[in-house]
């Protein structure tokens, strides 16, 4: 970093001797910075202590995942899934990576034999909306969503977390219309009435 002493700055010429002189050369030990990065940038941060990094010296990286995230793994530098960077003796790069969340959603028909449930997209990456929709099976009529959803349609919006959404259906059921003929003639009824598919 500079001489001291009978010298002072880069460089030292000592001109016309005539004693004994002392030079004292100056040194400072490297230091290497580490460049750290996320993949993809909003999920999540990447800190690594120290940095810089002294020459010979160890610096341990650490990633925090951002809300809907999850830290898959190091690359660069470090791999795997922890960060422990060694007899740094240069600039060194670290990168970790996250993967959004995906969300499963649980679907159920009731009774069973009543129809089906389809979600879409299912699982729901983290803050995006799925679609259910009820099929109802031969002799069945869809009567209403229950649980993450209620009511005739079901759009669920910035899911965060699993789900659960429910179809009821209805068995159909057909009414018997009864006629005498002639009407004065007596009377006609049927049981049940009206008759489950």
């Amino acid at each position: 970093t500079g001489f001291s002493g009978a010298c002072t700055g880069a460089t030292c010429v000592l001109s016309n001797v005539t004693s004994a002189q002392s030079v004292t050369a100056n040194f400072t030990l490297n230091t290497y910075a580490i460049t750290t990065m996320a993949s993809p940038l909003a999920g999540g941060s990447v800190s690594c202590t120290p940095n810089p990094v002294t020459y010979g010296g160890n610096s341990t990286c650490t990633a925090t995942a951002n809300a809907g995230y999850t830290f898959s793994a190091f690359s660069g530098a470090c791999t795997g899934a922890t960060c422990v960077l060694s007899n740094v003796t240069s600039v060194q790069s670290v990168t970790a990576t996250f993967t959004l969340n995906t969300y499963a959603i649980t679907t159920m028909a009731s009774p069973l034999a009543g129809g089906s449930v389809s979600c879409t997209p299912n699982p729901v990456p983290h803050g995006s909306n799925s679609t259910c929709t009820a099929t109802a099976s031969a002799g069945y009529t869809f009567s209403a969503f229950s649980g993450a959803c209620t009511g005739a349609t079901c759009v669920l919006s910035n899911v965060t977390s699993v789900q659960s959404v429910t179809a009821i259906f209805t068995l159909n059921t057909y009414a018997i219309t009864a006629t005498a003929s002639p009407v004065a003639g007596g009377s006609v009824s049927c049981t049940p009435n009206p008759v489950q598919h």
